[in-house]
């Protein structure tokens, strides 16, 4: 009987390392596509640093 017992207790517990690992693997593809989004905005203030202001257009030549 106590080897069934024990069978059943890793059984169970087998079952609840599932669950949780299945709870962290949620909470980490959660976590990436929120580090995703928060890399692109902050890619995006960045490059709003790197690009100048004020882009004066090339002048055309004018003919001669």
């Amino acid at each position: 009987a106590s080897v069934m017992n024990q069978r059943e207790d890793l059984v169970k517990q087998n079952l609840s390392y599932q669950q949780e690992l299945a709870n962290l693997k949620a909470r980490f593809q959660e976590n990436a596509s929120a580090w995703g989004r928060e890399k692109a905005e902050l890619m995006t203030k960045i490059n709003d640093i790197d690009r100048p202001v004020y882009t004066p257009r090339p002048r055309k030549l004018e003919p001669i």
